[in-house]
């Protein structure tokens, strides 16, 4: 007995459906190497299991995606290998600051420290008890130095705070660090520090701290070193040094292309990446300018700008040295375009153009040495996600352990390579959206081809 075509159908049916879940499935491979448009190869000695490596410049402006979820990392073999990124943070207590004892010394402001002489009392300890100044001039009343008392304090200081009497402004001075541990003889460790208090409209630019890197003393003295005197202070503070040391940034310097807007000038720039900017030093057209700038920044050109920091921004010429503003600090941002507006009060920057450095501390990689070398760091692809990201935080944990668990190498980074190339940069048919729509396409066709023979069926039981 035959059965008619319809049945025949119908039991051909599920081994139809059984040839597009395999096509399904061949059509949702692993990503391949030439998914990517670059590639950076890694060569690792000895057989250990993790390597890690910080990311070249050359990733950064390779990507796709700020997030960086456009790269993958591959054996030898080509084959996806575990890998995670994390961020390199700096891992420091809160600095602690101690009072130092203050000690004005009385002199001749016209002689300075010359022939200065002091009749110190100490305790048993070395701290000061009372200092009385003699230089042949017992009427004079000016305070040419302060001498600070640092016997108390075991480790080394960074920093001094200082803190003026009073609310006086206008003030801009040039002060001298010496560093003792006898009192009698005295290196000079800093030789000319910005100690500044001055208005410029709305806004107040004060400058009381003095880095001293990492200075160990049992005293310090303080000079003013040019022809006026030495400001009143009501305070020292010594910040004492963090016991962790910040990860080195990376910095490029970008020219800037100007605008004019609204009467006034903007600055942009094209960082041509999109690194992890947490820093911005700005290099002035001019000297003794000062000026309030606002930095934004976008991740496209069709984006709108997101303002980042506000800050004075000056460079002020004080006898033979130069005092410029610290750089502006803010949470990692990675966009490639940024822009500066200048406050045209106070004459803003003139006809000169700024220049811009961008700092960032590079993102790691942490891969598994699955496979054989070299490994490779692919990425810049506007259709490849991520792959091998859900052992990310095993692989995060494994690295934190302690050094005799687990051993984590360093691997070395080539140049560039080509791998895709850059057309697959631009959101296209690659060959698995060909199998993605093709897959599609006989599935539309399938039920369409079903619902037309059960019509037909229900006419001929009819």
């Amino acid at each position: 007995m035959r059965l008619p075509r319809i049945y025949s159908f119908i039991f051909l049916l599920p081994a139809f459906l059984l040839m597009l879940v395999c096509a399904a499935r061949t059509a949702a491979k692993e990503p391949s190497t030439l998914d990517f448009a670059y590639g950076i190869r890694m060569e690792v000695s000895g057989a250990d299991s993790l390597y890690e490596t910080a990311l070249p410049l050359a990733v950064y402006r390779g990507v796709n995606r700020g997030d960086l979820r456009d790269l993958c990392v591959f054996n030898a073999r080509g084959e996806v290998v575990p890998y995670a990124l994390f961020r390199t943070e700096t891992r420091t207590a809160p600095p602690e600051k101690k009072v130092l004892p203050l000690f004005p010394l009385m002199g001749d402001p016209d002689r300075k420290l010359v022939g200065l002489s002091l009749n110190v009392k100490r305790d048993d300890s070395g701290s000061i008890i009372n200092v009385t100044t003699a230089n042949g001039h017992p009427s004079a009343r000016n305070v040419v130095a302060y001498l600070l008392d640092a016997t108390r304090i075991k480790e080394p200081v960074a920093a001094l705070e200082l803190e003026l009497r009073g609310q006086e402004e206008g003030i801009l001075r040039k002060i001298a660090v010496e560093s003792s541990s006898d009192l009698q003889h005295w290196t000079t460790i800093v030789s000319g520090a910005a100690l500044a208090r001055l208005r410029y409209g709305n806004h107040t630019l004060e400058r009381m701290t003095i880095e001293l890197g990492t200075a160990e003393a049992r005293y310090f003295r303080l000079s003013c070193r040019d022809a006026e005197s030495m400001p009143e202070l009501g305070g020292v503070y010594a910040r004492m040094a963090g016991r962790a040391v910040e990860s080195p940034h990376q910095w490029i310097s970008v020219p800037a292309i100007r605008k004019r807007k609204n009467g006034a000038y903007e600055y942009s720039f094209d960082t041509s990446g999109r690194m992890p900017v947490d820093r911005i030093r700005v290099h002035l057209p001019q000297e003794n300018t000062l000026v309030k700038a606002t930095f934004l920044s976008r991740s496209s050109s069709s984006d709108s700008w997101v303002e980042r920091q506000s800050s004075l921004v000056y460079n002020v010429r004080l006898g033979g040295d130069t005092v410029k503003n610290p750089d502006p600090v803010f949470p990692p941002v990675s966009n490639r375009y940024w822009l500066m507006r200048v406050d045209t009060g106070g004459g803003g920057l003139g006809e000169g153009i700024p220049r811009l450095e961008f700092g960032w501390i590079p993102e790691k990689i942490v891969f598994v040495a699955r496979g054989s070398a070299p490994f490779t760091i692919a990425y810049g692809s506007a259709t490849a996600g991520p792959s091998g990201g859900m052992e990310s935080e095993l692989l995060i944990k494994l690295r934190d352990l302690r050094k005799e668990y687990t051993v984590t190498k360093i691997a070395a980074t080539g140049p560039q390579v080509t791998l895709g190339g850059e057309s697959r940069l631009r959101p296209g048919m690659t060959p698995q959206n060909w199998k993605t729509a093709l897959l599609w396409s006989t599935l539309i066709l399938g039920v369409g081809f079903i619902a037309w023979m059960a019509v037909r069926l229900y006419r001929q039981l009819q």
